[in-house]
Formats: C-alpha cells, structure tokens, sequence
C-alpha cells in the first residue's frame, strides 16, 4: 500500500454483500489476510491476534495468508482461506502479464495445497501509483495479469489501489473491473477522525467521494472494496492509529466502521493489523480487533445459502481400510447435511462428516455433499474416492522382459520386466515354452504378452519372486486351460504349486505346497486340491467337469499355522464370482485341505512338466503371487489409454509408453496407407522404471508407429 509499502504483515477484512453489481457467489467475505511475525520489530502478529481475527461469524469469512499452514484452524471456526500476493510489481518488464499470472498461480499452488485444494480468492499488492499514471505499457501489463488469473486460473482476484480518486485512465479501469474487485486505499487515521470529533458523516463524506470519483471513471459501486489502516502508529504518520489514544482509537473505528454501512462499497478490506509502533500490548491489539469485528461491514448481513469453505477430499484407501469425508461449511448458521454417492443419497449419511469402513471395490466412486440452511442449498465439489488393489509380490504376463519371450522360445532363463526369473527345476526334457496369445477371464483385469505351454514328463520350470516367506497366508492365481487331456487317469496328478526353495536344480521338487490336480472325468476332467502329501488317498477334488475349451481362473493360497508341524492349511477357489475380484476378504473356497506335513516356508512357484499322466498340454497366463485375496484378483476396470513418445536418435526411433496400459502392440507402416500396412515393431522391449521402451531402426526418412490392441 501507499502509505506503508514495505509492510510484510497485515490483516484484510473484506465482506461482500449479495447484490445484482457482485459477479460472484460467495459467503460474507471478511478476509483475513494474516502472516505470522512474532517478536518482529514494529509488529506483533503471534497465535493470540491471529486467534482474535479468526472470529466466527453467521456466515463466515475469508483470511488471506502466504500459506496454508493454518488452513483447519480457519475451516473448524467456519473461516476460508484466501492468498495473499504481496509483490505484483516485483516482475515488470521483465515478465509478461500472462507470465506473471503464471508466476502468482505457481506460487499459490507450492504454498497452498498441502492442506486442501487451491483457494479461489487472491489479493494483490498493489497498483504502482507512478507506473499507473505514466506508464500505458504498465496499465496493460496489470491488465494482463489480472485478467489471466480470473479468466485462466479461475480465481477471483482483489487488486489494491493506491488512489483515493482515480483520475483519467478510464479504459484502463474498466478493464481491469471486469476481472477484479478494486479495493481503494481510503485511508483516515485516527488524527484525522479526532479532528472531525468522530464525525461519521464526515468520515462518509470522505468515502463517498471515492465512489463517486470511480464511478465517474466507469467502475460500478459493485466492483469497489473500502480498504482502511489498522496500524497502532505514532502521531503524524497521516495513516493508522496514528498516535492517538486507546480511547480515541476505538472511536475513530467505530466512526469509520458506521460511515462505510452507510456507503455501498462491495466489501471493506482491513490493513496492517500486525503494525505495532507505539509497542502496545497484546491485549490491546487484540481489543481493537474486537472493536472492528463487532460492526457487520459495510452493512448489516443477513444469512446466506451454505458454502463449503474446505470441501471434501479426494483419497485412496486400500481394500479394507477406512475412508473418511469431512465438509467444513461457512459461518455458523445451523446446517443440515445430506451425503451422496455418485449422486445418490446415502441413507442416514447426514452429518459433517461420512466414514466407509471396511472399503471394497464397490465403494470406489464420487461422493458430494449438499448442505441446506434456511435460505438455500448448496454442493460440494466432488471428493473422489479410489479402493486400492494392494499390488503382487510378482505378476507374470509374459510380456516382454529383460529377455525376449518370444513365441516358441523356452521359458526356463527368461527374466520378466521385474527382474524376476525362471530357472530349471527337474530333469532334462522337453520344457514350457512361450505360446503367442492371452488368456481372458471374465471380470479380470485385462491380460497383456504372451501365455506359457506345457505338459507331461520333461523339465519344471520355478518362477523366483526374490522373496520368501514362513508365516501368515501367500496367495497364486492363473489362468490356464488344458488343450490336451488324453494322458490324464481317475487317480489324479498335480501340475502347479508353491514350492520351499528357489533357484536352479536338475532334480524334480517334491515340497511343493497348495497342489493343483487335475484327473479324467465323464466328459472332461476334474480340478482339485492336495496340501502337500502327494498321497492319494489326500487328493481332494471339485465335482465340477471342465472341457478342453474352458478358460479356468484358479486361485490357490497356503496358511502357515505357528503350532505344530502339520496344522498349516491350503485353499483353492475354482472360478470365484467375479464381484469377489479386488475385494479386502476372500469368498468361501471351494476346497480346503489341512492333510500332510507342513512346509517350511514359500520361496518359488512351479509349473512342472514331471509326469506322463499329467496333462499333455496345458496354458497358462497372468500368473500372480501376493498376501491377500484382493492383490492377486485384479478386477477389470477402465483402462487407461496409453501415449506413445517418440524420440529421434540418428537412424533409431526411441518409442516409450507405460506400463500401467497393458495388452498394447507397437506397430509401424511406411507410407501410411491401409490398415494392412502396419507390422509389428521387432525391437526388444524393456521396461525401464515406469515406461516400455523400444529402439526401432528406421530404413526410411518417413516411419509411423502406433500402438494397438489386438
């Protein structure tokens, strides 16, 4: 401000009234725009004034701050928080309007989102009184920035001026109102008040004349905020306080708080309520922040609709945790709240705050808030709720790693994008290979790669997570399907399970642990379950009969039970209901097996190719291990669409795209014509971090590349 220009720390105190001339909905906005210097020289603003400022009030208000550390302490005495821009200037010439506009919104955005969502009200300090009169250049840059704030960030902006009466510079004004209030520096010390014997109609009289004189100009009543001195200053510094006493400071506030209801400003702003150099106490400070807020400014309120000053948050919560919502509405007015859920009332939700325990998939959505008072309604913004699918220990598509997996080559010393291996685990033979194609599941989360082939005697192949364990419950889930049966008996066999070592071995394992069988029925065969025994009279088997065109989804798990050494238990669930998949608890199994030892502990699956009477030939896609139901059932959900980045290095095209979009095929065609002319790109694909990578070379000047889901 004019008067005092190097000022840090004040309080603004600005309240809208409802009228046709305001372009905004908002609640009474008395905003306090406050930073903290406790023990400064010549200001006092510590936890005590800050406190007195943040006085409730019917409708609420606004206090504009350089963060937004103090956000909930605003928002539990139904108070906003507001920005306060101290250095408008600080970038002319060298920055444009839009620049600076950016520079303000950047500023806003590193300091005002650790507690809630960006506020939409910024006040700016202030006009150059020198610049604005001489400099054209000047005016349109202010005129740029303010209008890139409300037009482009979409906020509401409070420009402080330095006059009391605006001069020419018609256009310039009118401009700059269609995009922010003008809040006029009209400040009348409590010297000049005590001269006029507090006269309030002198004090009017004073800001009167800067109505009129904007008005003249082309700037509506509307769009002007009254902005006044609160400084404790000594005699003769024309601003403040001004060296009168307590007394006489009350009265001049008062005169000047009764003189602007009588005008019909848009709003009133208060100034430097932290200046302090007459060293008064802090009680006294406090005392005339009392004085000010018992005057409704700049005339008397009355209630307004509900208004969430910190609407409900957006969170993630994994599967089985608790979510919680929370609306702080303006003001104090009595309120009632009614909850929904993706625009449904929720039944009996109808308080400030909403608790979901035990989240499932089926609570993710959005969840709003419509708050009602006496004069109206209104709802909050959307407050997004996402039930996380704890993520496998290891998830096997077999897509393309860090070595090939291309179709036809031998599983056994692949390296998956992880960094997780397959190593040998039996003797020497025929072994799993890489089948071109996915298997689907219904309700499953899409597959992407390639699938895996084996079956009878030949070599096992044990897929290595890195990672073992020897307590608490460990999960698989696959897709298979069994193209081939005919080497299948009525006794049964096993052909995949978790097994206790990890590694290279040339003998076949035998402590494998969660079995899965299959055997020859009438019509098909039959999928069952052993814990470890390997004994016949143990295998336990479902009724159900699968053919050789049935896609199975099989999830297995393993309890280790810390008691004795056969009390461990093993579970199979054989096609689950869908609306299980991602869920915190697992449905009913569909076997249970507790017969046979234990094992020691979990370090590795294996598919094995170990036996005659095992299916001649089995798929097998999607291979997930993990600690919960919910992380190795991955529910089908939206897919992200995935970008292709393209990069240029000599003869070589660099693709990248992420991993979060699975099932997508790099393709390229020279010269873009028909659908026919695209190819799958033959690079290797790694996955580095976040993102699939392939290097490409480019025979021609002219290569597209796109990717495609088959």
């Amino acid at each position: 401000m004019s008067s005092c220009s190097v000022r840090l720390w004040f309080a603004l105190w600005i309240l809208m009234q409802c009228s046709a001339g305001v372009g905004y909905a908002t609640p009474d906005l008395r905003i306090d725009v406050v930073t903290f210097c406790c023990g400064c020289s010549g200001s006092e603003m510590c936890q005590p004034q800050f406190d007195a400022l943040n006085f409730p009030t019917t409708n609420g208000h606004y206090l504009a701050m350089g963060t937004d550390a103090h956000r909930l302490e605003l928002a539990t005495n139904g108070n906003a928080l507001a920005i306060y821009y101290n250095t408008l200037n600080n970038n002319y010439p060298a920055f444009t309007g839009a620049q600076q506009a950016a520079n303000i919104d950047t500023n806003a955005v590193q300091n005002f989102t650790s507690n809630g969502p960006k506020p939409n009200w910024v006040v700016l300090n202030e006009i150059s009184s020198s610049l604005w009169q001489n400099d054209s250049v000047y005016r349109g840059w202010v005129r740029d920035v303010v209008h890139a704030l409300h037009a482009t960030y979409g906020y509401n902006v409070v420009l402080y001026a330095p006059f009391t009466n605006p001069g020419n510079n018609n256009s310039d004004w009118q401009a700059v109102q269609a995009d922010a209030y003008i809040e006029v520096e009209n400040y009348l010390s409590g010297q000049d008040i005590a001269a006029q014997g507090f006269s309030v109609s002198w004090c009017q009289g004073q800001y009167q004349s800067s109505l009129n004189s904007y008005s003249s100009v082309g700037v509506p009543a509307g769009r002007l905020i009254l902005g006044e001195h609160f400084s404790q200053t000594v005699a003769n510094t024309g601003y403040g306080r001004s060296g009168v006493s307590s007394n006489d400071w009350d009265s001049a506030i008062e005169a000047r708080s009764l003189a602007a209801q009588n005008c019909v400003f848009a709003g009133y702003g208060g100034y430097a309520w932290d200046g302090d150099g007459m060293g008064v106490s802090t009680n006294e400070m406090i005392h005339f922040e009392g004085t000010y807020a018992g005057f409704a400014l700049p005339r008397t309120n009355v209630l307004t609709a509900p208004f969430a000053v910190l609407p409900p948050q957006s969170q993630t919560i994994p599967a089985g945790g608790s979510a919680t919502f929370i609306v702080f509405q303006a003001g104090t007015a009595p309120t009632t709240f009614q909850w929904r859920y993706n625009g449904a009332n929720l039944a009996g939700a109808n308080t400030s705050a909403l608790t979901i325990a035990n989240l499932q998939e089926t609570n993710a959505g959005s969840y709003t808030v419509v708050m009602s008072n006496a004069v109206g309604s209104s709802t909050s913004a959307v407050a997004l709720l996402n039930v996380a699918v704890p993520p496998p220990f290891a998830f096997e598509p077999f897509a393309p790693g860090v070595t090939a997996y291309s179709v036809g080559s031998n599983l056994i010393g692949q390296t998956n994008a992880a960094g997780m291996r397959w190593t040998q685990a039996g003797t020497n033979g025929p072994q799993p290979t890489i089948l071109g194609g996915s298997l689907a599941g219904g309700g499953l989360a899409g597959p992407s790669g390639n699938s895996v082939t084996f079956g009878g005697n030949g070599i096992s192949a044990r897929f290595n997570p890195g990672t073992n364990t020897s307590s608490g419950t460990w999960y698989f889930s696959f897709l298979t399907r069994l193209t081939d049966i005919s080497t299948l008996n009525t006794g049964g066999i096993f052909w995949a399970g978790f097994n206790n070592s990890s590694g290279s071995q040339t003998n076949t394992p035998t402590s494998v642990a969660t079995r899965v069988l299959t055997r020859s029925a009438t019509g098909g065969y039959n999928i069952g379950l052993d814990k470890t025994s390997g004994t016949g009279s143990l295998l336990i088997f479902s009724t159900n009969v699968f053919t050789t065109n049935d896609t199975v989804f099989l999830v297995g798990s393993y309890t280790f039970v810390p008691t004795t050494n056969n009390d461990d238990f093993s579970q199979l669930w054989i096609n689950p209901s869908p609306a299980s998949f991602g869920q915190a608890s697992a449905p009913a199994p569909t076997l249970t097996s507790t017969n046979g030892n234990d094992i020691s502990q979990i370090a590795s699956f294996v598919l094995f190719n170990r036996n005659a009477n095992e299916p001649a030939s089995v798929t097998v896609d999607e291979l997930r291990l993990g600690a919960s139901w919910a992380s190795v059932t991955q529910p089908a959900g939206p897919q992200p669409s995935p970008v292709l980045g393209l990069g240029r290095t000599g003869a070589n095209s660099v693709l990248s795209w992420l991993t979060n979009t699975p099932g997508f095929v790099l393709e390229t065609a020279s010269p873009l014509a028909s659908p026919s002319a695209w190819t799958g790109v033959v690079g290797q694909v790694y996955a580095i971090g976040s993102q699939y990578v392939v290097t490409n070379s480019t025979a021609s000047t002219n290569a597209f590349y796109r990717l495609h889901k088959p």
